[in-house]
């Protein structure tokens, strides 16, 4: 999570070439006479139905990326701060964020921020799918959504928040059946976490490094923020703090199902109640060996006793036909 890069306007966009024209679906538009032509006075003229419409199934695009990078990536924050999210710096500092191939969501500023003056906030990684979706929106659709919307809305439209949660609760509705907008699905989010997660998470394979910070006399936090600086880092993003919020991103995507080439994983709940059945089967089926056994061992002897008292009255009978002085 690199620093330095704090000027107005930067955006990770502008780091490399891409190997197209950023702009390379805006000039395919220009180029259809269908979409614009030139008036006899040099001024251009649009054809506005058509572009509407065009911007109308970006949207659609848009709006199926913005429930998926606000539900996929982790922890979801309040819809006022998800709907300020922005590619570039302007008077707050950018919330896509690229740390070598992995593309990070800013989820909140933290309080923090005010009292040390320094940008302190909590990031959430975004899965692979994820990701490859939303290199190729900001990568090529995005510039072309611009364009249109400058043309049709002048100064272009943003999301708010009561019309991201109208929406997210409307994409609720169809696509999960119940209607229920952010504060509800928090709610949810946190009883997913407990339920799916619980036993899941296993942090004790990590450094304990508060018990570091508490030899040196002060906290973890005052570590990453104060002493020894990584070299390209935020104060308050070292790679610890990375590593620790990948591993919480990472075991969301372990529910939602987006884990590379991995199932998503049951509730713990159910793991809990497969243990409890297997017990009593297993238990049940020592019973019924036992039962079986005893019964198998009363018919043993029983046979045993039959066959042992008709021999002996056979034998009797043979004795008592031949006068045996012993009978």
């Amino acid at each position: 999570m690199t620093g330095g890069k704090e000027r107005r306007g930067y955006s990770w966009l502008s780091n490399t070439d891409f190997g197209i024209h950023p702009y390379a679906l805006v000039n395919n538009l220009l180029a259809d006479p269908s979409n614009v032509s030139v008036g006899e006075d040099g001024s251009l003229l649009y054809n506005f139905p058509k572009l509407e419409k065009l911007l109308s199934n970006i949207g659609k695009i848009t709006w199926t990326l913005m429930f998926l990078c606000y539900m996929l990536p982790g922890q979801v924050n309040r819809a006022e701060e998800f709907v300020e999210h922005k590619i570039s710096n302007s008077t707050r500092p950018r919330m896509v964020l690229r740390s070598g191939l992995e593309m990070w969501l800013v989820i909140c500023h933290t309080k923090v921020e005010n009292m040390i003056q320094k940008a302190t906030f909590i990031p959430a990684l975004v899965p692979p799918e994820l990701c490859i979706q939303l290199e190729c929106y900001l990568i090529l659709i995005r510039p072309l959504e611009l364009a249109l919307a400058t043309i049709v809305y002048v100064k272009g439209k943003t999301i708010k928040a009561l019309q991201f949660n109208k929406a997210f609760r409307e994409a609720m509705s169809r696509y999960c059946g119940i209607k229920i907008g952010i504060h509800d699905y928090h709610q949810v989010v946190v009883q997913i976490s407990w339920t799916y997660l619980e036993c899941e998470v296993d942090m004790e394979d990590e450094l304990e490094w508060d018990i570091f910070a508490a030899q040196q006399g002060h906290t973890v936090q005052t570590t990453c923020r104060i002493y020894a600086p990584e070299v390209g880092h935020l104060p308050s993003m070292s790679s610890k703090n990375l590593l620790q919020f990948s591993t919480a991103s990472k075991a969301w995507w372990s529910v939602t199902g987006f884990v590379p080439r991995e199932s998503p994983i049951p509730p713990h709940e159910d793991t809990d109640v497969a243990k409890v059945i297997e017990t009593i089967v297993k238990k049940e089926i020592a019973s019924l060996e036992v039962r079986l056994q005893e019964k198998m061992g009363a018919i043993v002897s029983n046979s045993l006793e039959n066959i042992a008292h008709s021999v002996s009255r056979t034998v009797e009978g043979l004795f008592q036909g031949q006068g045996h002085p012993f009978a």
